[in-house]
């Protein structure tokens, strides 16, 4: 019995579904596969929510998502994929799934454990950045008195402060050594951080020799080499 009043024209299956039909409708290139991913204007619903607890509604989106792309850390990228997203594990979220009592800052222990308050309010995460801010306007000649932003340390952008590639790599470094120092229960340190840094600087370096990129790597690198003079070899 026919319920829905449909009718069988006839009963020949399709050869190709409508998206080979789509792939198959042009001779060659990727423009059109492109505009179809591109031309949307759905967002993530992260981006209300940092609106809303950054209380900006003019954040740019887009150089926030494409710089994130640029990242080609993979471990990197999915901790700043996990940030931007609002799914990293804080006090917050691992109270509402039982898994611990206290929802307080690992840190301070006074304020709640939310990614803005890991990164940026709480008083030992400000004590890491102002120290890190201050060796770089002390020892780096391409700042001139830099300053940092909530905005810029968690999302990596800030209309009114432009920074470089390897910045950007420094900062994503810097909120996962401080994010470990939370899971480790310990204050993070900048020198101690410096040190990681060199030793991943090290291994940057190696990898620009192999590929045959070290004159790239060199020039980017070089206002930032005075960060990591008198380290630990």
């Amino acid at each position: 019995m026919n319920e829905f009043n449909f009718s069988i024209v006839n009963d020949i299956a399709e050869k190709n579904n409508v998206c080979m039909k789509k792939i198959c409708s042009v001779a060659k290139g990727s423009q059109i596969y492109y505009n179809i991913f591109t031309n949307h204007t759905q967002r993530p619903k992260c981006c209300t929510k940092w609106e809303e607890r950054l209380n900006d509604t003019t954040i740019e989106w887009k150089k926030c998502f494409y710089y994130l792309n640029k990242i080609n850390d993979v471990n990197m990228k999915w901790f700043q994929i996990r940030i931007v997203h609002r799914i990293l594990g804080t006090n917050v979220i691992l109270k509402h799934m039982g898994i611990t009592q206290n929802e307080n800052c690992s840190f301070c222990n006074v304020d709640r454990d939310c990614i803005e308050h890991i990164f940026w309010r709480c008083n030992i995460s400000r004590n890491f950045w102002d120290r890190f801010v201050e060796l770089i306007n002390a020892r780096c000649t391409n700042a001139v008195n830099f300053r940092l932003t909530e905005k810029l340390v968690i999302l990596g952008i800030d209309k009114v402060i432009k920074i470089d590639g390897v910045f950007a790599f420094m900062l994503v470094l810097a909120k996962q050594y401080i994010y470990k120092c939370k899971l480790d229960g310990i204050v993070p340190c900048v020198n101690v951080f410096l040190r990681k840094l060199f030793h991943r600087y090290k291994i940057e370096k190696h990898n620009a020799v192999l590929s045959f990129m070290y004159n790239e790597f060199s020039a980017k690198w070089h206002p930032y080499i005075p960060l990591l003079q008198d380290r630990d070899n």
